[in-house]
């Protein structure tokens, strides 16, 4: 073996047969590049030896010593204990769980190397299973590099990720991968090569200190990280090249009708929205398809824009399919769309589990037909099954609870040439995010809130607090309003204490029993969950008691009142997303946090975000600083890109940075943009089929 391939599976490597390649695969790396970018979380300095009387307990170290007694203790909890001297200092090895081969092993006056943790013990040094060695007369050399350790699963020892590494390392110096980056790039940055950062990262020299290390604050590491942001960008920009060169059908945009449309509705637009609906327009009446993703806060009006965005599609002969994510929303959607379509005489069409057979067969035969209609659906809408002609445009409606191929098996529906697309957030995303995450599609922002809506007053309200909140709901309920009250929860869990849906609605029964009081939740049938959010919507239920299936899309105009239970458990932007369900209307509105003291500083922390602002951005911002990248994409659930060595918490400074470089640097070095897109992005699935 003289040569490996970037992707040669790691049976290439001597050692590593059929049953370690199958362990290997638990931690998703398959081939030499994946072992290569797997990265040690933490080193080890086994390149000097400390004295005894210098060790710091918490330090890890490497000592030698004389063996001055061995003894065995069988007390409660039996010991092997190591006397080690270096002069007149003493450290103390003890071993809790050993073979009587290790007893007989070591003897009086027997020199021994020892790699562990330091503690202290009275006046005394203490290591605990440490790493120990004999020594023989011949000196044993220490390590030239800090020693690396990797996470791992059972069966793969650290002694296999080392050796492994370093046969990599012996055959790569003879035979280099390609760098990947121009060398004026290179130096420019003082960034070592490709080669050379990795081997730095695995076996860092002595020189570097582990400080340095843990911060990630050195060239090689920051190679590594800019190069894969770098390639994403790259990825995103190369597929939004491609996708502007295939070719659509482009709407004739009807501007009378769509005047027309607008003026009937019951409200005037925004200017944002307005704003958002020119740039739709702008990109369908084009030959190239659309890839628009249109962010906007918790009831700033996206619905609206959608409808319009489908008038076009429709005046223009074509279908429109619209994806959300539960049957509740679609429900919604279909209810809003054939109030406002009724005029035009379009079908409204609905798509979801329970769609009986007989339904679906009719349905089926009006999606086979040329004429216009829009089809509302849940991933009911993806089943091979489905065929839809003349689809034009399809909506995705919370972007975020969808998996890539799922957006990717809509857009297939049509054969013959790619539809436009509208994605839609209601989860405000980061900047930092939509530059990585979102790099190839055209962006629009509603930041602005339909006129007459009043911002939410957020309160945080201990538990204790009860009684007086259930006197606001009394008073609320009296002049009309209505109430949700959320439990994260179905029903009681030993492990979180946690009020369940179930339990508080037989409490609030019997506190408020002149209230009509009502339950939803995720295990309810759809045709019940369905009929008891009818019922709330026609002002029927005064006082909701709900899980967080209400998080998404539901629009209550007279709920004004709000009560979160054990919001302290809630991430920003979910309780932010479910505090978006009142203030639809006129009216002031509120939202109670009730939390379980005492608080963690996180908690305490979001709830002072989410009282001190409305803005969705903002929250979202925050989010992304506490929470993480993938918790708010879903995409640790939705099978969205994961990155190897970037951390987009920890490196969003860089990401401006290679943005800008991407388009550039894809232009002028087209056979190093494809090298990197090929290391860093082989495994991700495209938001865009190209």
């Amino acid at each position: 073996m003289n040569n490996l391939s970037w992707n040669a599976p790691l049976t290439a490597f001597k050692g590593i047969g059929a049953t370690s390649e199958k362990k290997f695969f638990q931690l998703g790396i398959e081939t030499l590049a994946d072992l290569l970018l797997h990265l040690p979380h933490r080193y080890e300095d086994k390149t000097r030896l400390f004295p005894i009387q210098d060790l710091i307990p918490g330090q890890f170290a490497l000592i030698e010593g004389c063996v001055t007694k061995v003894n065995v203790i069988r007390a409660r909890r039996k010991q092997l204990i190591i006397h080690i001297a270096q002069g007149p200092s003493t450290l103390k090895v003890i071993f809790y769980h050993f073979y009587s081969s290790q007893v007989n092993a070591y003897s009086k006056g027997m020199k021994v190397r020892c790699f562990g943790q330091v503690n202290r013990v009275g006046w005394g040094h203490v290591m605990v299973h440490p790493e120990i060695i004999r020594l023989s007369a011949k000196p044993l050399p220490l390590d030239e590099h800090l020693c690396a350790v990797y996470p791992t699963v059972k069966g793969i020892s650290q002694t296999l990720w080392r050796n492994t590494f370093a046969k990599a390392f012996a055959i790569e110096a003879k035979h280099p991968f390609p760098d990947g980056l121009p060398v004026k790039l290179r130096e420019e940055k003082k960034w070592p090569t490709f080669f050379e950062a990795l081997n730095f990262i695995h076996q860092p020299p002595p020189s570097v200190t582990l400080t340095q290390l843990e911060s990630v604050s050195y060239p090689a590491m920051e190679r590594l990280i800019c190069e894969e942001l770098l390639a994403h960008q790259l990825s995103w920009n190369r597929y939004r090249k491609e996708m502007i060169k295939q070719s659509t059908q482009a709407f004739k945009v009807d501007k009378i009708k769509i005047e027309d449309f607008i003026s009937c509705l019951p409200f005037k637009l925004t200017q944002a929205q307005q704003k958002v609906l020119s740039e739709i327009k702008k990109d369908v009446t084009h030959t190239s398809p659309m890839l628009r993703l249109v962010q906007g806060d918790v009831g700033s009006g996206k619905t609206v824009v959608a409808a319009v965005a489908a008038l076009m599609a429709l005046l223009s002969g074509k279908k429109v399919a619209l994806m959300a994510p539960t049957g509740l929303l679609v429900h919604q959607h279909v209810k809003n769309f054939k109030r406002w379509f009724e005029a035009f005489n379009i079908p409204v069409c609905e798509l979801t589990r329970l769609t009986s057979a007989k339904e679906r067969k009719a349905l089926q035969i009006k999606l086979n037909d040329e004429a216009p209609l829009i089809i509302i659906g849940t991933h009911a809408l993806i089943q091979p099954e489905i065929t839809i002609s003349e689809l034009g445009l399809i909506i995705i409606d919370e972007q975020h609870r969808f998996g890539v191929a799922q957006r990717l098996k809509l857009s297939d529906k049509n054969p013959h040439y790619p539809p436009h697309q509208l994605i839609m957030s209601a989860t405000p995303i980061p900047r930092t995010l939509v530059m990585t995450y979102y790099a190839d599609m055209a962006i629009s922002i509603i930041d602005e809130l339909p006129n007459g809506r009043q911002p939410i007053k957020t309160v945080a309200l201990s538990a204790d607090k009860r009684e007086e909140i259930l006197k606001r709901i009394e008073s609320i309920c009296k002049q009309g309003q209505q109430v949700y009250w959320i439990c994260p929860l179905i029903e009681e869990s030993e492990q979180l204490a946690i009020q369940s849906a179930l339990e508080t609605q037989l409490l609030l029964s019997a506190k408020l029993p002149n209230l009509s009081i009502g339950l939803v939740h995720g295990k309810m049938p759809a045709v019940e969950k369905a009929e008891m959010m009818s019922a709330f919507n026609e002002g029927k239920i005064q006082l909701l008691v709900s899980t967080t299936v209400v998080e998404v899309g539901v629009d209550v105009p007279n709920a004004t009142l709000m009560v979160i239970e054990n919001a302290e458990r809630l991430g920003l932007a979910q309780a932010h997303q479910l505090r978006g369900r009142v203030g639809r209307g006129h009216a002031q509105s509120f939202c109670v946090l009730l939390f379980e003291g005492p608080l963690s500083e996180m908690a305490r922390e979001r709830m002072t975000v989410l009282r001190e602002s409305c803005d969705g951005f903002v929250i979202a911002e925050k989010d992304l600083e506490l929470r993480g990248p993938g918790e708010i994409l879903g995409t640790r659930q939705a099978g969205g890109q994961q990155f190897k060595i970037a951390d987009l918490s920890r490196d969003h400074h860089y990401l401006k940075e290679m943005a800008l470089l991407a388009p550039q640097f894809l232009n002028e070095f087209p056979n190093e943009s494809e090298l990197l897109i090929a290391r860093w992005c082989q495994k991700k699935i495209p938001y865009v089929k190209v």
